[in-house]
């Protein structure tokens, strides 16, 4: 006669302990999975919205004492005055010959800071120095920007901390536009330079 052998309670208890262990695992990486599904699309969300305010920002003359359509503005460094020693980088935006002798047009030093009021009355790039919406708004309008709940944007412009390329730090500004999503502690930081000519 043969003896048929079932399981016994220990190895009943044991399967069950293994099959546990084994479900709460893959419990455990579908939620990190899921939680972190989204990770992608809130950074591409980020980035545009970087994108969009650097691009504001750039789009502005370099200090409100630009000449209109573009110039130099004599900072102190003699930037402006060497472009205009240069025969073939004169032009009426940037240098004027009044005696006789090529020179920078006459502009006040460069502050950094905000002369304006308004995002939307904002002239040239360092009156952005210090912005910080949260949330986001539009330019315009002062709208909350659609799908943006919950994100914040600074800005910061600066001038680098010693000479940029061979340019004196007052003739450049350093912007960086910092968004900070919701329920996120990972910032995207874009940063651009601005060189005034």
């Amino acid at each position: 006669m043969k003896r048929e052998r079932g399981f016994t309670l220990i190895e009943i208890v044991v399967f069950i302990v293994i099959v546990s262990i084994a479900v709460v695992m893959v419990s455990l990486l579908f939620a990190q999975s899921a939680q972190h599904s989204s990770e992608p699309l809130v950074r591409q969300r980020s980035l545009a919205l970087a994108n969009a305010y650097m691009e504001e920002v750039l789009n502005k003359p370099w200090d409100e004492n630009t000449p209109s359509g573009g110039g130099c503005v004599e900072t102190g460094s003699e930037f402006c005055s060497a472009l205009c020693d240069d025969a073939s980088r004169r032009s009426e935006r940037i240098c004027t010959s009044e005696t006789g002798v090529w020179a920078p047009r006459a502009n006040s030093a460069p502050q950094l800071g905000p002369e304006a009021e308004t995002r939307a009355s904002f002239d040239d790039v360092d009156d952005y120095h210090g912005l910080d919406e949260h949330p986001p708004l539009k330019a315009s309008t002062g709208e909350m920007l659609d799908g943006y709940a919950g994100y914040r944007v600074q800005v910061f412009v600066t001038h680098p901390g010693g000479p940029w390329n061979g340019i004196d730090a007052r003739d450049v500004k350093r912007v960086q536009v910092v968004v900070t999503p919701p329920n996120r502690g990972e910032s995207l930081r874009l940063e651009a330079y601005r060189v005034n000519n």
